[in-house]
């Protein structure tokens, strides 16, 4: 998720409340609570892991400011990393599961242009090898919509229709 400067005001605190309501829709779904395990990797001049993989009963919903740049290609290549991690440690204790989706939402443009090619061939070669499913969301009308594109060649980005957070996290929390 993108928490850059841009994502200032009103962007940002509808954020915070779409991923609540992401967060209480899946609580609240006897399936989805087993079946969902869930990650949060932001970017705003830093990367980092806002919510680690873990029973969605104890994790805590985590609020998000904005500030910074956009590293948007180390984002993904380190949501990348922990989704492989998290796949090890099920084939490890012998759990079956279901391939994982990355949603990667900007509002913006990348800041760190010389790791976008290694992030964009990677996320393409796990999609063609049915290995990750990718949604790819621009946010407001700087979002770069190109550049998103090339995460996914099967499919175009989706654009997030004004601010609503919410109702993309809730769709999101009944797929």
């Amino acid at each position: 998720l993108d928490v850059s400067g841009s994502m200032a005001g009103g962007p940002i605190n509808e954020l915070n409340k779409g991923i609540e309501a992401f967060m209480t829709e899946i609580l609240e779904d006897d399936i989805a609570q087993d079946a969902a395990d869930i990650s949060v990797v932001t970017f705003g001049t830093v990367v980092e892991i806002a919510l680690k993989f873990d029973n969605i009963e104890k994790q805590v919903v985590p609020k998000f400011s904005a500030g910074g740049t956009t590293p948007m290609g180390a984002a993904v290549l380190k949501s990348l990393e922990i989704l492989e991690e998290r796949k090890k440690e099920y084939k490890e204790a012998g759990v079956d599961y279901f391939q994982p989706w990355l949603v990667l939402m900007t509002d913006g443009v990348p800041t760190d242009m010389q790791i976008i090619p290694s992030a964009t061939k990677k996320t393409n070669n796990l999609i063609n090898e049915k290995k990750l499913t990718l949604y790819s969301i621009g946010v407001g009308n700087n979002a770069d919509m190109r550049q998103l594109s090339q995460f996914d060649l099967s499919k175009p980005p989706l654009k997030l229709d004004g601010l609503k957070f919410k109702e993309f996290f809730e769709w999101l929390s009944q797929s």
